[in-house]
Protein backbone atom coordinates (compact mmCIF):
# COMPACT_ATOMS: atom_id res chain seq x y z
CA UNK A 1 0.00 0.00 0.00
CA UNK A 2 2.48 2.74 0.74
CA UNK A 3 5.17 4.59 -1.39
CA UNK A 4 8.13 2.53 -1.30
CA UNK A 5 10.14 6.10 -1.14
CA UNK A 6 8.95 9.83 0.32
CA UNK A 7 10.53 13.05 1.15
CA UNK A 8 11.59 12.60 4.55
CA UNK A 9 10.57 15.19 7.36
CA UNK A 10 13.60 16.74 9.59
CA UNK A 11 10.84 16.97 12.15
CA UNK A 12 9.26 13.63 11.40
CA UNK A 13 5.74 15.07 11.38
CA UNK A 14 3.72 14.79 7.96
CA UNK A 15 0.60 15.93 6.14
CA UNK A 16 -1.27 13.06 5.13
CA UNK A 17 -3.66 11.90 2.68
CA UNK A 18 -5.13 8.43 1.80
CA UNK A 19 -7.97 8.20 -0.73
CA UNK A 20 -10.18 5.35 -2.11
CA UNK A 21 -8.76 3.43 -5.14
CA UNK A 22 -10.88 5.10 -7.57
CA UNK A 23 -12.06 7.98 -5.29
CA UNK A 24 -14.25 5.21 -4.24
CA UNK A 25 -16.53 6.18 -1.16
CA UNK A 26 -15.11 4.33 1.81
CA UNK A 27 -17.74 5.52 4.13
CA UNK A 28 -21.20 5.23 4.01
CA UNK A 29 -22.50 5.05 7.42
CA UNK A 30 -21.43 5.80 11.06
CA UNK A 31 -20.08 1.96 11.61
CA UNK A 32 -17.61 2.80 8.97
CA UNK A 33 -16.58 5.88 10.08
CA UNK A 34 -16.54 4.51 13.84
CA UNK A 35 -14.23 1.41 12.98
CA UNK A 36 -11.84 4.07 11.75
CA UNK A 37 -11.85 6.09 14.59
CA UNK A 38 -11.01 3.07 16.48
CA UNK A 39 -8.38 1.69 13.85
CA UNK A 40 -6.45 5.44 14.29
CA UNK A 41 -6.70 5.13 18.89
CA UNK A 42 -4.70 1.65 18.07
CA UNK A 43 -2.38 2.66 16.00
CA UNK A 44 -1.71 5.71 18.16
CA UNK A 45 -2.11 3.60 21.97
CA UNK A 46 0.64 2.54 23.40
CA UNK A 47 -0.41 -0.85 24.28
CA UNK A 48 -0.75 -4.07 22.38
CA UNK A 49 -3.15 -6.54 21.27
CA UNK A 50 -2.46 -8.56 25.31
CA UNK A 51 -2.86 -4.79 26.97
CA UNK A 52 0.86 -4.56 27.36
CA UNK A 53 3.17 -1.44 27.49
CA UNK A 54 4.79 -0.48 24.65
CA UNK A 55 6.11 2.14 22.45
CA UNK A 56 2.81 4.40 20.04
CA UNK A 57 3.12 3.16 16.36
CA UNK A 58 2.79 7.46 15.91
CA UNK A 59 1.34 10.73 17.60
CA UNK A 60 -1.93 11.64 15.43
CA UNK A 61 -2.45 15.38 16.18
CA UNK A 62 -5.41 16.13 13.75
CA UNK A 63 -7.48 13.71 11.67
CA UNK A 64 -10.66 14.33 9.16
CA UNK A 65 -12.71 11.20 7.66
CA UNK A 66 -14.09 12.25 4.64
CA UNK A 67 -16.78 10.21 2.47
CA UNK A 68 -14.01 9.36 0.12
CA UNK A 69 -10.55 10.26 1.92
CA UNK A 70 -8.93 10.36 5.35
CA UNK A 71 -6.45 13.59 6.02
CA UNK A 72 -4.28 12.64 8.82
CA UNK A 73 -1.47 15.42 10.85
CA UNK A 74 0.96 12.39 12.17
CA UNK A 75 4.25 12.06 13.65
CA UNK A 76 6.46 8.89 13.34
CA UNK A 77 6.83 7.38 17.04
CA UNK A 78 7.60 3.86 16.92
CA UNK A 79 7.84 2.91 13.30
CA UNK A 80 8.13 4.43 9.83
CA UNK A 81 5.45 6.55 8.83
CA UNK A 82 5.14 3.74 5.50
CA UNK A 83 3.99 0.90 8.33
CA UNK A 84 1.71 2.87 10.09
CA UNK A 85 -0.52 3.74 6.83
CA UNK A 86 -0.29 0.01 6.23
CA UNK A 87 -1.89 -0.78 9.69
CA UNK A 88 -4.43 1.90 9.21
CA UNK A 89 -5.41 0.48 5.35
CA UNK A 90 -5.04 -2.79 5.87
CA UNK A 91 -6.94 -2.85 9.11
CA UNK A 92 -9.89 -1.18 7.74
CA UNK A 93 -9.66 -2.46 4.18
CA UNK A 94 -10.12 -6.22 5.98
CA UNK A 95 -13.30 -4.70 8.11
CA UNK A 96 -14.76 -2.65 4.73
CA UNK A 97 -14.56 -5.83 2.15
CA UNK A 98 -16.23 -8.82 4.84
CA UNK A 99 -19.11 -5.88 5.65
CA UNK A 100 -19.81 -5.22 1.87
CA UNK A 101 -18.44 -8.76 0.67
CA UNK A 102 -15.92 -7.44 -1.56
CA UNK A 103 -12.19 -8.04 -2.20
CA UNK A 104 -9.07 -6.01 -3.27
CA UNK A 105 -7.63 -2.79 -2.88
CA UNK A 106 -9.78 -0.04 -0.95
CA UNK A 107 -7.06 2.42 -1.07
CA UNK A 108 -5.05 4.15 -3.56
CA UNK A 109 -1.50 2.05 -3.18
CA UNK A 110 0.22 5.25 -2.94
CA UNK A 111 -1.26 7.56 0.38
CA UNK A 112 0.19 11.22 -0.28
CA UNK A 113 2.88 12.27 2.47
CA UNK A 114 3.84 16.30 2.56
CA UNK A 115 6.64 16.97 5.14
CA UNK A 116 5.90 19.55 7.74
CA UNK A 117 9.07 21.18 8.82
CA UNK A 118 8.14 24.34 11.14
CA UNK A 119 5.30 25.45 13.75
CA UNK A 120 3.85 28.00 11.23
CA UNK A 121 3.21 25.31 8.72
CA UNK A 122 1.71 22.97 11.32
CA UNK A 123 -0.73 25.03 12.63
CA UNK A 124 -2.01 26.51 9.13
CA UNK A 125 -2.37 22.56 8.20
CA UNK A 126 -3.98 21.76 11.49
CA UNK A 127 -6.25 24.37 11.28
CA UNK A 128 -7.13 23.58 7.64
CA UNK A 129 -7.99 20.17 8.19
CA UNK A 130 -10.68 20.75 10.35
CA UNK A 131 -12.00 23.46 7.64
CA UNK A 132 -12.16 20.30 5.25
CA UNK A 133 -15.42 19.79 5.28
CA UNK A 134 -16.56 23.21 5.29
CA UNK A 135 -14.78 23.85 2.31
CA UNK A 136 -16.37 20.43 0.61
CA UNK A 137 -19.80 22.10 1.82
CA UNK A 138 -20.81 19.43 4.04
CA UNK A 139 -20.79 21.80 7.08
CA UNK A 140 -21.13 25.60 7.46
CA UNK A 141 -18.90 24.97 10.40
CA UNK A 142 -15.95 22.56 11.71
CA UNK A 143 -18.24 22.21 14.71
CA UNK A 144 -21.14 20.68 12.61
CA UNK A 145 -18.93 17.99 11.17
CA UNK A 146 -19.04 14.77 13.10
CA UNK A 147 -15.97 13.24 12.12
CA UNK A 148 -12.66 15.01 12.54
CA UNK A 149 -10.69 15.86 15.72
CA UNK A 150 -12.43 19.55 16.08
CA UNK A 151 -14.39 18.25 18.93
CA UNK A 152 -10.94 17.04 20.90
CA UNK A 153 -9.99 20.32 20.87
CA UNK A 154 -13.00 22.07 21.09
CA UNK A 155 -13.65 19.77 24.29
CA UNK A 156 -10.74 17.82 25.35
CA UNK A 157 -12.52 15.93 28.20
CA UNK A 158 -11.08 12.48 29.74
CA UNK A 159 -14.30 11.36 29.36
CA UNK A 160 -14.78 12.02 25.68
CA UNK A 161 -12.63 9.54 23.43
CA UNK A 162 -9.86 11.02 22.78
CA UNK A 163 -7.39 10.05 20.01
CA UNK A 164 -4.91 13.38 19.45
CA UNK A 165 -1.78 13.79 21.46
CA UNK A 166 -2.09 16.82 23.60
CA UNK A 167 1.67 18.08 22.99
CA UNK A 168 2.82 20.31 20.34
CA UNK A 169 5.54 18.86 18.34
CA UNK A 170 7.56 22.18 17.50
CA UNK A 171 9.36 24.03 20.12
CA UNK A 172 7.94 24.75 23.48
CA UNK A 173 4.33 25.80 22.90
CA UNK A 174 1.45 25.06 24.87
CA UNK A 175 -0.91 23.07 23.81
CA UNK A 176 -3.67 24.70 25.53
CA UNK A 177 -2.64 27.77 23.38
CA UNK A 178 -2.80 25.99 20.48
CA UNK A 179 -5.90 25.14 21.32
CA UNK A 180 -6.92 28.43 21.43
CA UNK A 181 -5.77 29.43 18.22
CA UNK A 182 -7.43 25.92 16.46
CA UNK A 183 -10.64 27.46 18.04
CA UNK A 184 -10.67 30.46 15.94
CA UNK A 185 -12.95 30.80 13.63
CA UNK A 186 -12.61 32.44 10.64
CA UNK A 187 -13.21 31.93 6.79
CA UNK A 188 -12.10 28.46 5.16
CA UNK A 189 -10.63 30.99 2.37
CA UNK A 190 -7.98 32.17 4.60
CA UNK A 191 -6.21 28.57 5.67
CA UNK A 192 -6.82 27.82 1.68
CA UNK A 193 -4.84 31.42 0.70
CA UNK A 194 -2.42 30.95 3.34
CA UNK A 195 -1.32 27.11 2.18
CA UNK A 196 -1.06 28.63 -1.10
CA UNK A 197 1.21 31.40 -0.06
CA UNK A 198 3.44 29.38 2.23
CA UNK A 199 3.90 27.01 -0.62
CA UNK A 200 4.54 29.66 -3.45
CA UNK A 201 6.87 31.12 -0.89
CA UNK A 202 8.52 28.09 -0.37
CA UNK A 203 8.83 27.82 -3.76
CA UNK A 204 10.56 31.46 -4.55
CA UNK A 205 13.46 30.37 -1.39
CA UNK A 206 13.68 27.29 -2.88
CA UNK A 207 14.51 28.30 -6.60
CA UNK A 208 16.82 31.41 -4.92
CA UNK A 209 19.04 28.64 -3.37
CA UNK A 210 19.17 26.23 -6.53
CA UNK A 211 20.02 29.33 -8.05
CA UNK A 212 22.83 30.37 -5.79
CA UNK A 213 24.44 26.69 -6.22
CA UNK A 214 24.21 27.12 -10.22
CA UNK A 215 28.50 26.35 -11.31
CA UNK A 216 29.31 29.85 -13.19
CA UNK A 217 27.93 30.07 -16.72
CA UNK A 218 25.15 27.13 -16.13
CA UNK A 219 21.39 28.41 -16.15
CA UNK A 220 18.78 26.42 -14.31
CA UNK A 221 17.14 25.60 -17.65
CA UNK A 222 21.05 23.80 -18.47
CA UNK A 223 20.89 21.20 -15.45
CA UNK A 224 18.73 18.64 -16.71
CA UNK A 225 21.19 18.84 -20.00
CA UNK A 226 24.27 18.20 -18.02
CA UNK A 227 26.81 15.34 -17.82
CA UNK A 228 24.75 12.59 -15.69
CA UNK A 229 27.52 12.68 -13.50
CA UNK A 230 27.82 16.56 -13.47
CA UNK A 231 24.10 16.84 -12.57
CA UNK A 232 23.27 14.43 -10.20
CA UNK A 233 26.12 16.00 -8.25
CA UNK A 234 24.15 19.46 -8.73
CA UNK A 235 20.73 17.42 -7.02
CA UNK A 236 22.44 16.26 -4.42
CA UNK A 237 24.00 19.31 -3.21
CA UNK A 238 20.60 20.91 -3.99
CA UNK A 239 18.60 18.43 -1.29
CA UNK A 240 21.24 19.04 1.05
CA UNK A 241 21.10 22.77 0.93
CA UNK A 242 17.16 22.04 2.15
CA UNK A 243 15.55 21.86 -1.10
CA UNK A 244 12.44 19.47 -1.38
CA UNK A 245 12.38 16.62 -3.69
CA UNK A 246 9.20 18.05 -5.33
CA UNK A 247 10.21 21.75 -5.64
CA UNK A 248 13.51 20.57 -7.31
CA UNK A 249 11.53 18.76 -9.85
CA UNK A 250 9.10 21.61 -10.25
CA UNK A 251 11.95 24.12 -10.27
CA UNK A 252 14.55 21.66 -12.52
CA UNK A 253 11.73 20.17 -14.63
CA UNK A 254 13.15 16.70 -14.04
CA UNK A 255 10.98 13.92 -12.78
CA UNK A 256 10.59 13.13 -9.17
CA UNK A 257 10.90 10.12 -9.23
CA UNK A 258 14.50 10.51 -11.06
CA UNK A 259 14.81 12.47 -8.30
CA UNK A 260 14.56 10.44 -5.59
CA UNK A 261 16.89 7.88 -6.77
CA UNK A 262 19.71 10.04 -7.23
CA UNK A 263 19.07 10.49 -3.20
CA UNK A 264 18.47 7.43 -2.75
CA UNK A 265 21.82 5.94 -4.62
CA UNK A 266 23.53 8.95 -2.37
CA UNK A 267 22.50 8.22 0.80
CA UNK A 268 23.21 4.41 0.63
CA UNK A 269 26.46 4.62 -0.55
Amino acid sequence: MPRKSRELSPTGVYHVMMRGINKTTIFHDDLDYMKMLKTLSVVSTAKDKNETSTLPGCAIYAYCLMPNHIHLLIGEVGETLERTIKRIGVSYAIYYNNRYERTGHLFQDRFKSEPVGDSKYYVTLLRYIHFNPVEARLAKLPSQYKWSSWHEFENPSPEHVRICAQSVPFGNADWQELRETVLQNPEIERFVSAIETERANNHAHSKFIAESLLPEGINISDIRNLAKKERNNYIIQALLAGISQQQLARILGISRPTIQRIWHKHIQK
